[in-house]
């Protein structure tokens, strides 16, 4: 034990300290994030570091894929299991403990073998050494150009040889003199024969510098604070939609939700923000396009915003429990920054394998995201039968900066007038009476099946109607009555 604490200390208050060298790749002391092509964002972090002669880095561990369908949350970090840094070399290992060699002193035109296995070999040349500003910040910079070469009789899976040089040659990778990897790729299944998820439209997928945490630069991992941030004045207006799967009752209903949020209020503490909020609601309900009930409320509360220490992990980084692990995903589009709520993992074969599955939800399973600075959860889906629910942001105001078509709700409770309606009998035998002082106009009585179906129209022209079911099956049937083109009155029917 004694031991162990030595250890501790050692790396505790060495670790910091760390030599670094002149374009070193990868730093012990800093988290560093990278978009992809399509902005997802992959954190770099050392959790651990080994010395010997070198120093020897293992990042934060990542959910990897080994199989159909078959993942591990134990797997290596996209920039491979661990990662040696010497004065003048780095090496990254990969997935299959291969080594990727980035010589970081190689001058101006140098060239030098970054990778060999059997019949495959890439060289990797500097290209360029110059200043460039990324982030706010102004270092010197060597691009490294990337060639393969592939013996004719080595086999690459789903591409030919010579189309899959082609995607290759040419491919970059840049690196800092004190801040490392500004371009790179996902070293941990280089050189990409068989990997999928990390390509994007059939082309590598090229993961660029777009935050740092010392210095504090450009994309920060976003927290709980970091969503809910608003100052005194910010407004955020969003609509709620939900429409049920067919065969739902009324057919074509679709609810709506109207908020308008203004902040007039903020206290900060050290573990939460209290916001008093002045709230505008608007609730509207639509069957079959038709308006049939809306009502409009005012009202001032209190929002209090607390840590939370799951969604404050690191993007990428798993959370593990006893059979199930889950991942949040963050996304950088160059101006706002999005955290999604997880995927999902189940432990489904306890093997020395050990695979988990990913969970796919059935039908209409919303994915929740989350804004920077306008909160959330924001979400839009649909599903196979019809049914879509959706959360969407149409308008903000947050300071001197406005986006959207800001809503517009007045008055407290405006319901639309509905008169009394008399259907009877319900359940019935062979008929219906509709009973009901008619406003101006035409007024329709609709019988419907349960897909929608409008199996009877009658136009009722008296204060008391009657409506023949004699021809119809027993079962249930949905009717709505319509008076100048607004609902006044919909529900079910039950025929013995």
């Amino acid at each position: 034990m004694k031991r162990l604490y030595i250890l501790l200390y050692f790396t505790l208050t060495v670790s910091p300290f760390l030599r670094a060298y002149d374009y070193q790749t990868v730093y012990s002391q800093r988290t560093a994030f990278f978009a992809g092509s399509y902005g997802n964002i992959k954190p770099m972090r050392i959790d651990s570091v080994r010395f010997s002669q070198d120093s020897i880095l293992y990042p934060i561990k990542n959910i990897q894929k080994i199989g159909f369908d078959c993942y591990t949350p134990y797997g290596a970090s996209w920039l491979g299991a661990k990662i040696i840094v010497k004065p003048t070399w780095n090496y990254f290992f990969n997935e299959n403990n291969d080594t990727i060699r980035i010589k970081t002193d190689a001058k101006l035109n140098e060239t030098w073998k970054v990778f060999a296995k059997e019949d495959v070999w890439v060289s990797g040349t500097v290209i360029k050494v110059e200043l460039l500003t990324f982030m706010g910040l102004t270092d010197s910079v060597k691009t490294v150009e990337f060639n393969m070469t592939i013996a004719t009789s080595a086999t690459v899976p789903s591409k030919s040889i010579a189309k899959f040089v082609a995607d290759f040659d040419g491919k970059i990778i840049q690196v800092s003199k004190h801040y490392g990897l500004i371009k790179t790729y996902n070293f941990n299944v280089f050189p990409h024969f068989s990997d999928i998820q990390e390509t994007y439209m059939g082309t590598w997928q090229q993961f660029n510098l777009v935050g740092l945490t010392n210095p504090k630069a450009g994309v920060q991992n976003l927290t709980s604070f970091d969503i809910f941030d608003f100052q005194v004045g910010d407004e955020l207006h969003t609509v709620e939609k939900n429409v049920p799967a067919l065969g739902g009752v009324p057919p074509g209903f679709l609810s709506e939700r109207d908020q308008i949020e203004k902040y007039i209020k903020r206290q900060d503490f050290q573990d939460s923000i209290e916001y008093t909020v002045e709230v505008s609601l608007r609730t509207i309900t639509h069957v079959s396009g038709i308006e049939y009930l809306t009502k409009n409320s005012h009202y001032t509360t209190t929002r209090i915003v607390k840590q939370n220490h799951d969604f404050d992990i690191l993007p990428e980084v798993p959370l593990i429990n006893t059979y199930s692990a889950n991942k949040y995903s963050m996304y950088y589009d160059g101006v706002t920054t999005t955290k999604v709520e997880p995927d999902i993992f189940n432990e489904i074969h306890r093997t020395v394998d050990s695979c988990w599955s990913l969970i796919i939800p059935y039908g209409c399973f919303p994915t929740f995201f989350f804004v920077q600075g306008l909160g959330g959860p924001y979400y839009s889906c649909m599903g196979i039968m019809g049914d879509s629910e959706e959360n969407s942001l149409v308008y903000y105001k947050k300071g001197l900066i406005t986006w959207g078509v800001p809503l517009v709700i007045t008055g407290t409770n405006q319901p639309k007038a509905m008169s009394e309606i008399e259907i009877y009998p319900n359940p019935t035998t062979d008929k219906l009476t509709i009973n009901h002082e008619l406003p101006p106009g035409e007024s329709t009585f609709e019988l419907l099946d349960l897909q929608g179906k409008v199996v009877r129209k009658l136009t009722i022209s008296a204060d008391e109607n009657q409506l023949s079911l004699a021809e119809f099956s027993k079962g249930l049937y949905l009717y709505r009555l319509i008076n100048n083109g607004k609902l006044l009155k919909a529900g079910k029917i039950l025929k013995m």
